[in-house]
Order: structure tokens, then C-alpha cells, then sequence
């Protein structure tokens, strides 16, 4: 059919059928919205994913069906190795359910099924922003709102407004093998027979007993494995261990299929023994895949025309796996934003501002394993001096990186600001405003170096969270009560007390404290003001 004879009006109009658009999809309360992908659930690398994936509530009732897929295999955690040490990062145990290994098109099939998602298999020929029409082979849509780009590494609307830049040329190469057998002793006498030092992190960079107290074992972990400075691989399982997913990304240029398994054999962890599968392409799984020149960024993440979610906005480097996690949270982000009142410039304004800032996080953990920084990075040696992790700079500067990205791809918890506390009637955005306010953190400012991040309405008081580079989300609960007994600091009737990890105290240097300084001299600057806050 002539697509300029079919006309189609929409409110928003989702590029792609993947994670982020499949959820998009699911979380826009819009029955003017139109999904458009030419092969959903098609065969996709990115097989791991962290328990961040499954935070919301209504993603984690996709679970039980997830863990009955034939390619499900148990993910307990993700291990990075280097010449000479490993980083181990085992899941919480209470984070166990919500971190699996699954094939993409398995997954995304039962997502469109499970929440009974229609998709038109079209394919965008061209996107006119001045008329805010797209065309495709079978339609041409007139969008009233925005247009939604969640076509992942293929960056349909950057690419068709010439709006894609390389950040560095990257190569990946990558196939399947059998798993013949899976004995986890040769991957401990690997370790003690190469000498490299063994070490577990928590996500939030605090250091673990090396006894493996949890029921971690390497074939339930995501391996990540550094070749040499420009090369590392990826060995990931599925099919209940049955099978083994693995890659190798250059940023030397593209690898040929023999170098691939060349350096399989050679470098895969002992603790698989492996046989090559048939390379005939009867499925996905029987053939060698190569994606070259991935890493790219779109110049401008949004507009009021249209917004750019996750791998559509910029590359998710797959040196972390944390790709599904960051696709489906953005994209429950931008359904929130959406359905409160729609698009306006402010909120544009801010998700490219937020855009911004997690790239040059993403960019910094990127540079970090593709360079010799890796052994030598400062502030992985300050880190050291710290004491907020020992270990080598390899292992410090892992923990330290992967971190930040598995911040980045957290579902926050401000989504919608103006729903109200159960405790105190006040939305986010309220509290979160008046806190500024007081303290003067408008336009971005900061307070002793801290960057405020919001405020939520708690029993008595507010509850505010805090960012400084290096160093763990600091949340501080200000309580405006006489009755009090157990606090930090106490100005007048109001007290100031802060929240440990969940794995341990909160490292509290003198940087957080300037910051509690800061607060007690404003609150007993504005200290009426402050006792006004009290619901």
C-alpha cells in the first residue's frame, strides 16, 4: 500500500519494540500512542541483566514467566578479571529475584504477549519535524505530541536528522557455544594459580568477605574479562548453563570470526568446557555476530518533537551489562513525566540536563576499561587512601565505575512529582521546592560541594538526598520535633540524622560534614522557616 495515501493521526508515536519502547508502551496511559517496529522481538545481544531491571512493581510480575523461558539461567552477580585480579559483585541476597540471564527475543516476545501489546510492523522511511509527520512503508503518521525514539542502537530519528556523532570506534564479535561441562573448582584454582587477587564489592563499592557464604558460583555470573587494553570479552550463560554466550568488543578495530574463536578457546574460564556449535544460521544461536562501530550519541537527547530513550540517545557500553536495566527504568521515567501533564520545556529542559550527566558517567567508566587508566587511575588510588576500598586499581577502579553506571540505570524514585506522601499530604515536588528554596539551591547551585537531588515529605519532617562525586547517595532526614532522642545534629527542635548503606555505615569524611554544617547554619539562619515545615 502507498504509505502517502494511509493517514494515521496519534498523540505519540514509539520508533521501535524493544525493552524501552515495549515498556514505554505498557506505562503510557495514552490510547492515542502507536508502537512501530519492522521485526519486534527479533534476536538482540544483551542477555544479562541486573536486578535495577525489575525494581517497579509491575515489572517484577513478569517474572515468574521470565524464570520459565528455555533460555532463563540463574544470575547471582557479575565478575570482571584482569591480568592480575578479579572483582567479583555478587546480587544481595534479597536481590537474587530480579537478576537473571535471558535471550532478548524470548524475553520481549513474552512482555508483548503478557501485557498484550499490538505492534505495527512498519519501518520509518522519513521523519519531518517541521510538519511533525513520519512516514513509513505502509503509513504516514501525524503526531500531536512527541515522537518517542526507542529504536535502540539503530538511532532512527539522530540518524535521520543527521544528528549522530562516534564517540570512538568500537567493534564487537561474538557467537555461542555448548557447555559440555561446568566445574566450579577450576575456576578457583584459576584464580590461585595465575595469581590474581580475589575480591567482592557490593554495587556500592564496600568490600565483601571472599567466602562465598551466598551460593555464588562463576557459571551464575555475568563474566567480564580484559584481554589487554584495547580488547575484553564478554562469557554470559543461558539455557539453564547450557549455553554460553560469548563476545569480544575492540576498539582496535573489527575482529574476524577466526580471531573470535581463536581467543575463545584460549581465554574462556576453565570452569566451562565448551564445544563449538554448528555454524549453519539456522537460528540466532548456530552463527557469528559482529555490530562495528556502535559507540554513538545522538547531539541533542530531546526537544518538544521528540525525546530519545536510552541506546537511541546514546550508547550503553556492554562492558557493565547494565543496557536492559537503563532502557526499561528511562523509559518508566519518561511515561511518568508524560502522563503528569505531558512534555513542557522544564521538563525537557531537565532530562537533557540529567541526559548530560549520566553520559559523562557512562563516558568516564567507558574510558576507564578501554585504556591503560585502568591500572593506574588516581582516583581509583584515592579510593585506596580512602579506605573506602582495597584491592587493586583494577579492582577499585571496577567497583568505583560500576557503581556509577548501575546508579545511572536505577529507576528513580521521584518519578512523579506531584504524588503525595502517605505521611504528610505533600507531593515531591513541593517538598522538594521548598527545600531548595530555603537552602538555595535553585539553577543547579550547590550546597558545600553537594548537589541536592530532592526532597519526599517523612513523618515530622523531610527526608533530602545529596550527591558528591566519589562518594555514595547521601540521605539526610531532618525531623522537626523536641521529642527526638537519636540524631546527628540538633538545631533547636529540628534534628539532622542520615541514613546508613544497607551493607554497612555511611562513609561520613569531612566532606559530609561541611554539608551538615552547611544545613545547621541555614536552618538557624531561616529557623521559622523551618518550623513552618512541620505537617
Amino acid at each position: 500500500m502507498n504509505s502517502e495515501n494511509k493517514q494515521m493521526h496519534v498523540d505519540y508515536l514509539i520508533i521501535g519494540a524493544g525493552l524501552a519502547g515495549i515498556t514505554l508502551k505498557h506505562f503510557l496511559k495514552n490510547d492515542r500512542t502507536v508502537i512501530l517496529d519492522p521485526d519486534p522481538a527479533a534476536y538482540k545481544v544483551g542477555e544479562s541483566f541486573i536486578p535495577e531491571t525489575f525494581h517497579h512493581p509491575e515489572m517484577q510480575t513478569l517474572l515468574s514467566g521470565i524464570k520459565r523461558l528455555p533460555s532463563f539461567s540463574v544470575k547471582m552477580g557479575t565478575t570482571f578479571v584482569s591480568h592480575n585480579s578479579v572483582a567479583s559483585f555478587p546480587v544481595p541476597i534479597e536481590g537474587q529475584e530480579f537478576s537473571l540471564h535471558v535471550g532478548r527475543a524470548e524475553l520481549e516476545n513474552y512482555m508483548l504477549k503478557y501485557w498484550n501489546i499490538p505492534v505495527k510492523k512498519e519501518r520509518v522511511r522519513e521523519i519531518n519535524l517541521d510538519t511533525m509527520t513520519v512516514q513509513t512503508n505502509e503509513c504516514t503518521y501525524t503526531v500531536e505530541k512527541q515522537i518517542l525514539d526507542c529504536s535502540g542502537a539503530s538511532m532512527v530519528v539522530a540518524r535521520e536528522l543527521d544528528q549522530k556523532i562516534e564517540v570512538q570506534p568500537t567493534y564487537a564479535t561474538w557467537t555461542y557455544f555448548d557447555v559440555v561441562e561446568n566445574d566450579s573448582s577450576k575456576f578457583w584454582k584459576f584464580v590461585q594459580d595465575s595469581g590474581r587477587q580475589y575480591k567482592r564489592y557490593t554495587v556500592k563499592r564496600r568490600v565483601l568477605p571472599n567466602a562465598e557464604e551466598d551460593g555464588w558460583e562463576p557459571a551464575h555470573s555475568t563474566i567480564l574479562m580484559q584481554l589487554s587494553d584495547a580488547l575484553w570479552s564478554w562469557q554470559i550463560p543461558l539455557y539453564n548453563k547450557k549455553l554460553l554466550s560469548f563476545g569480544l568488543v575492540s576498539r582496535d578495530g573489527k575482529i574476524s570470526a577466526d580471531t573470535l574463536f581463536d581467543v575463545a578457546e584460549k581465554t574462556h574460564l576453565p570452569h566451562y568446557t565448551l564445544a563449538r556449535r554448528t555454524q549453519d544460521n539456522s537460528t540466532p544461536y548456530n552463527r557469528v555476530h559482529t555490530r562495528n562501530r556502535f559507540t554513538n550519541r545522538a547531539q541533542t537527547p530531546a526537544t518538544m518533537k521528540y525525546i530519545l530513550i536510552a541506546d537511541a540517545c546514546a550508547f550503553s557500553d556492554p562492558v557493565y551489562s547494565v543496557g536492559g536495566g537503563l532502557a526499561v527504568n528511562k523509559a518508566i521515567e519518561v511515561a511518568a513525566l508524560l502522563n503528569d501533564g505531558g512534555w513542557t520545556p522544564s521538563k525537557c529542559s531537565s532530562w537533557c540536563d540529567d541526559f548530560e550527566r549520566l553520559y559523562q558517567r557512562s563516558l568516564d567508566a567507558f574510558k576507564l576499561w578501554y585504556s591503560g587508566a585502568m591500572l593506574t587511575d588516581d582516583s581509583a588510588a584515592q579510593e585506596i587512601n580512602d579506605n573506602f576500598l582495597s584491592g587493586s586499581a583494577f579492582q577499585v577502579g571496577v567497583a568505583t565505575h560500576y557503581s556509577d553506571v548501575i546508579e545511572n540505570s536505577t529507576l528513580q524514585e521521584f518519578l512523579d512529582p506531584n504524588r503525595q506522601s502517605d505521611a504528610t499530604g505533600l507531593s515531591h515536588a513541593e517538598a522538594s521546592a521548598q527545600v531548595a528554596d530555603l537552602l538555595g539551591v535553585n539553577d543547579d547551585s550547590t550546597l558545600a560541594g553537594w548537589s541536592y537531588h530532592g526532597s519526599i515529605a517523612i513523618p515530622d519532617g523531610l527526608q533530602h538526598r545529596w550527591q558528591m562525586d566519589g562518594l555514595p547517595e547521601l540521605i539526610i532526614n531532618t525531623q522537626i520535633s523536641a521529642d527526638v532522642t537519636q540524631y546527628y545534629r540538633r538545631v533547636g527542635d529540628i534534628t539532622l540524622s542520615f541514613m546508613n548503606l544497607w551493607d554497612g555505615p555511611y562513609p561520613l569524611d569531612a566532606r559530609g560534614r561541611a554539608l551538615f554544617d552547611a544545613l545547621e547554619a541555614a536552618i538557624d539562619e531561616q529557623m521559622d522557616a523551618w518550623l513552618a515545615l512541620k505537617p
